[in-house]
């Protein structure tokens, strides 16, 4: 890049900054900037678009009976996607609580959760609150969330997240899939809110696609 300056001292037009001695006072007149051959275009439209920084975790739990009491097989969890196991009676079976540290969903954030239910184990998987599907920006894809359930033959699986609450300009894509094997249990319920009631807001416009 080189700029063409007109300057008031021993320069003329066509000097560069560099090879012109300083004189007393610079007055400065004009600056073109050439750029891989942009001439003349607005500085603020060759600067590279700023990427939002967005949300990724996954969370994978798996348990197993051993003596007729569930206990935990296998335990993963990255970036924002955290589970917790509440110290309880293990003879009733386990309890997961997934946790999203972010505080939320926006568009482009990503969620992909896994349990497993070994034989004879029994599982319940929940949240710790309510999911805030929050309004997206313009332009951005949908936020994902994706959770796959593996219960095998006798055993129990109880899929009971608290609410999810879709905001206005919301844009999520949402999927649950459940493999069971032959003798298996399986509950799942899921309920989505359209807006705070008691704060007043309503949903014009979202998209939301849950699929089963």
């Amino acid at each position: 890049m080189h700029n063409r300056l007109g300057v008031s001292g021993q320069c003329d037009e066509k000097a560069t900054i560099a090879s012109c001695p300083a004189p007393p006072s610079w007055t400065l007149r004009l600056a073109r900037f050439h750029l891989r051959g942009v001439d003349d275009a607005p500085f603020s439209l060759l600067r590279p678009p700023i990427r939002l920084q967005r949300a990724t975790g996954e969370g994978r739990v798996a348990v197993k009976s051993q003596g007729g009491v569930t206990c935990l097989d296998r335990l993963f969890q990255d970036g924002c996607g955290k589970i917790r196991l509440p110290r309880e009676d293990r003879d009733a079976g386990l309890t997961a609580v997934l946790i999203n540290s972010s505080g939320g969903v926006t568009g482009g954030d990503s969620l992909a959760w896994r349990a497993e239910s070994g034989a004879g184990a029994r599982l319940t998987v929940t949240t710790q609150a309510c999911e805030k599907l929050y309004r997206a920006a313009s332009g951005e894809p949908p936020a994902r969330i994706e959770a796959r359930l593996m219960v095998s033959a006798g055993a129990r699986l109880d899929w009971l997240p608290q609410e999810s609450i879709l905001f206005d300009g919301a844009s999520v894509e949402r999927s649950l899939e459940a493999d069971l094997d032959p003798g298996a249990e399986f509950l799942a319920l899921e309920a989505v809110l359209l807006g705070r009631a008691a704060m007043g807001e309503s949903v014009r416009r979202a998209h939301f696609a849950d699929r089963w």
